[in-house]
């Protein structure tokens, strides 16, 4: 295996995967991806994906930096990416064309708009990026053209005020892309940021003698007890229930605000989104059962408890965000 070929693609919302990216042998690569980040896919670009057309499930879109799969917002009909960039020979290529920047400055000429005493200068092409990022999140937006969203392309409206837009989708738009290091909150204490989530741990030892009791029957010895406790599995839930978050038989995250399970994406919440990536999936395959299905999901739980914890951040953050707009 190539280690150059080796990179890291978002496979699902905030989920990333290794992907050997090796032109000839892949099957997922199409020259779309080499448009979009170069001949190495290495080129600095950022974009906006959309679930494509699809009846059954609510309009849902999510701003990514590399490559991601077709799948990557919805597992039946697939994804639109639109970046803010393409490549040209090596050459980067605006994806905006100078037509619509001229029309953006056209109908806003006359608009001026204040933020902290501050006049926003011409629009420029991300500027325009980040206004349509905000105005696809924007509530009265998708539910009034509801039914074109799962049929068509998103057609964007020329809003009043055009820097408060263009300002929320540049926040969103961090927000999104930093979700496993919010720049913005590194000075503050772990303790202070998540403060939404409250763990609650059972003792691993007394969770042990409680499930090996059961196990007891007349005639075995204490020892045999022990045995059957120091081998006991700790299985995964990775479910939500009545606003708190199962992790395991063990530990469960509280009191999720409500807030944060109302970011959606699809028909999903973005939280619920992490569960489903983390959960264990039993191939009917024996030979892969022997050989291959090795994974052990206590070796990532701490793992997801912390990305759990810096999404739901995001999310209340995000719906803070929109109910602005």
């Amino acid at each position: 295996m190539n280690e150059k070929l080796l990179i890291t693609a978002n496979y699902r919302p905030f989920t990333k995967n290794f992907y050997h990216a090796e032109r000839f042998l892949s099957d997922r690569l199409t020259q779309n991806h080499y448009d979009i980040f170069g001949n190495n896919l290495d080129k600095e670009n950022i974009y906006i994906v959309h679930i494509g057309n699809d009846t059954q499930k609510p309009f849902g879109i999510l701003v990514g930096n590399g490559v991601s799969s077709l799948n990557y917002l919805s597992s039946a009909s697939g994804c639109r990416i639109f970046p803010l960039y393409r490549y040209e020979n090596g050459v980067r290529v605006e994806n905006i064309t100078d037509w619509a920047l001229a029309l953006f400055q056209k109908h806003y000429e006359k608009i001026t708009s204040f933020e902290k005493d501050v006049i926003f200068g011409v629009i420029e092409k991300l500027d325009i990026f980040h206004y349509v990022y905000a105005v696809l999140h924007q509530p009265e937006y998708r539910q009034k053209y509801e039914q074109n969203l799962k049929r068509e392309f998103p057609r964007v409206p020329l809003y009043a005020d055009f820097w408060k837009y263009a300002a929320a989708g540049e926040k969103l738009m961090d927000l999104h892309l930093h979700y496993e290091s919010p720049q913005k909150i590194t000075s503050l204490k772990r303790d202070v940021i998540f403060t939404p989530l409250q763990r609650k741990d059972i003792d691993l030892e007394v969770f042990k003698a409680s499930k090996a009791g059961k196990k007891k029957k007349t005639g075995d010895t204490d020892k045999e007890v022990s045995k059957v406790a120091s081998t006991f599995t700790v299985y995964p839930i990775l479910k939500i229930r009545d606003g708190n978050i199962e992790i395991d038989e063990l530990t469960t995250l509280l009191n999720v605000p409500a807030q944060a399970l109302a970011y959606k994406l699809g028909n999903r919440s973005a939280i619920e989104w992490i569960l489903d990536q983390y959960k264990p999936y039993k191939s009917d395959d024996k030979t892969i059962q022997e050989k291959f299905n090795t994974y052990n999901f206590a070796e990532y739980k701490e793992q997801v408890i912390d990305l759990l914890q810096k999404v739901c951040w995001v999310s209340m953050e995000t719906m803070k965000i929109v109910g602005e707009l």
